[in-house]
């Protein structure tokens, strides 16, 4: 977003001045900006207040100070509301994101033909007669079908629950992509770690959960550890780790 206010747990630096911003949560943490102004709100009680722009001098984890161009003593003060105007600078993640769609673009990359998934989602249609690779197939058909045990999982699950891990259970090619949608709270993460429980009683290894952000890879170890699942590996970035 272009713009976003925020309130945090503030303080003053007596150092240098500088306001200390800690974020309770990772969507909120505050990120340095080459091209952002910080609107800070400062209030006095009673109704009063008045408005100061800074910047954000330093960000790591879930710390940030914001530097002020006001010319007086912050001390005592309180810091209501800070906005930042101005698009944070991209993460090393996002750079290589936006350096993998430039090459999709300029026809580098060739989807279509080097990720089976990709083309099975985004380019194929019904009249396609489109075939999982060769060592796939002879994979799928080696392999020692897994069959559904309620007892092997740590939560019930209710029969929506239970079909969609059935349908991961399943190695025909029907059933190789399995799309799960639902609102908060229904349970889509218990239906990860339901799989995962599931297939490993039923000798199944080599498991990779793959999500779209670091909380959301959070959230599901988080679950797994919940169903007592705790040999595994996290894989998220070094910031996010070490503060989070």
């Amino acid at each position: 977003p272009a713009e976003v206010t925020r309130r945090f747990p503030t303080s003053v630096d007596q150092s240098n001045g500088h306001i200390r911003a800690t974020a309770d949560r990772y969507a909120n943490k505050l990120r340095r900006g080459s091209d952002q102004r910080a609107s800070i709100t400062i209030g006095e009680g009673a109704g009063r207040g008045f408005t100061i722009n800074g910047t954000v001098a330093k960000s790591k984890g879930r710390n940030a100070q914001l530097a002020t161009n006001a010319n007086f003593d912050l001390t005592g003060k309180i810091i209501g509301s800070i906005r930042i105007i101005g698009r944070d600078d991209s993460t090393q993640a996002e750079v290589q994101r936006a350096q993998n769609v430039l090459e999709i673009l300029q026809g580098l990359i060739n989807l279509k033909h080097e990720n089976p998934w990709v083309h099975l989602i985004f380019f194929s249609s019904p009249r396609d007669d489109f075939e999982w690779p060769s060592a796939w197939l002879e994979e799928a058909e080696a392999a020692i079908p897994i069959r559904f045990d309620p007892d092997c999982v740590s939560r019930p699950l209710n029969l929506s629950q239970t079909r969609a891990v059935k349908q991961m259970l399943g190695h025909s090619n029907d059933g190789r992509l399995t799309v799960i949608q639902g609102p908060p709270g229904t349970g889509k993460t218990t239906v990860i770690a339901s799989f995962v429980q599931t297939a490993i009683a039923g000798g199944l290894s080599g498991i990779w959960l793959i999500a779209q952000s670091n909380v959301a890879v959070k959230n599901i170890a988080e679950k797994l550890a919940d169903f007592g699942l705790t040999q595994w590996k996290l894989l998220v970035s070094k910031e996010f780790f070490e503060d989070w």
